[in-house]
């Protein structure tokens, strides 16, 4: 996978580096950020909490 980020391409107020900083240290569920990342917001909303991702597991302990 690789790919090429052009400035161009970032919407206004997207920072694409503080999004990557809150996904890392984040406690929200990690499928849901990434769907909201991709632009799949309906999806992730739909998702909920995926129950399998390292967050998800430490809300469970």
């Amino acid at each position: 996978f690789h790919y090429r980020l052009l400035a161009g391409q970032i919407s206004p107020g997207q920072n694409p580096s503080s999004d990557i900083h809150r996904y890392l240290h984040g406690r929200h569920c990690r499928w849901q950020r990434l769907l909201e990342l991709f632009g799949f917001n309906r999806e992730a909303v739909a998702l909920g909490k995926c129950g399998h991702c390292d967050n998800c597991q430490r809300g469970r302990r």
